[in-house]
């Protein structure tokens, strides 16, 4: 049973009710309050047990936390509803490297992040290595040769930086067929990337400087 369920049944007001067993009026509306009011609280361990006692064993923890796990479970399935409408996820930021295994040792030293084995990609004429970070990565990428696209960025940008993020969608052609639609200037047609997903990029200046990699979801 609900704390104010059993005031209102027993016809005692939130105030007498916190006299009577000596909380604070402040605390008895804390716990009567809706789960959406920002002041909602669940009663400590000590004033649960008094709360049990009061009222014979009738309002218990589990009546607290059962108003809880119902809010929590509707606000879920409303943001995994909201996710399933933009069918976006972020999947990782590019940082491009002059040399990919002082770029690892640093990422070590400086956050103790570990990185994978690095990777040839004869395609894109790089050495790429991955730093996983939950469900996001940091790709690190070093050019092989002069006629990577990475040796250009690092001949403006002699020291690193960021080359391109990635975002993941659902429909890759679906997505692809939209943005040309929208008139939007993407660099290819998808294709292949080396982890066998396709993707295409889309040119910097569609979105105030940043180059964007849009890719396959990464199948579970």
């Amino acid at each position: 049973m609900k704390l104010l369920e059993y005031l209102k049944i027993r016809n005692i007001t939130p105030y007498r009710f916190a006299k009577e067993i000596g909380f604070s009026k402040q605390c008895i509306y804390n716990y009567i309050a809706s789960p959406d009011d920002y002041n909602f609280r669940i009663p400590t361990a000590k004033h649960m047990k008094r709360i049990l006692e009061f009222t014979g064993g009738k309002v218990r923890p589990t009546d607290f936390i059962e108003v809880i796990e119902r809010k929590w479970r509707s606000e879920i399935a409303i943001t995994e509803d909201l996710i399933d409408l933009k069918k976006v996820v972020f999947d990782h930021v590019a940082h491009a490297v002059p040399n990919i295994e002082e770029a690892i040792i640093q990422y070590e030293n400086i956050f103790g992040l570990s990185a994978t084995k690095i990777k040839i990609i004869e395609k894109q004429k790089i050495k790429m290595a991955l730093i996983h970070l939950g469900k996001i990565k940091i790709e690190l990428m070093e050019p092989l040769d002069d006629q990577s696209p990475i040796a250009k960025f690092l001949f403006k940008n002699p020291s690193g930086g960021l080359h391109h993020y990635c975002l993941g969608v659902k429909d890759i052609n679906e997505t692809y067929k939209d943005q040309k639609n929208k008139g939007l200037n993407i660099l290819s047609e998808p294709s292949k990337g080396y982890h066998g997903r396709s993707l295409y990029f889309i040119h910097p200046k569609e979105l105030s400087g940043a180059l964007i990699e849009v890719e396959e979801h990464e199948k579970e």
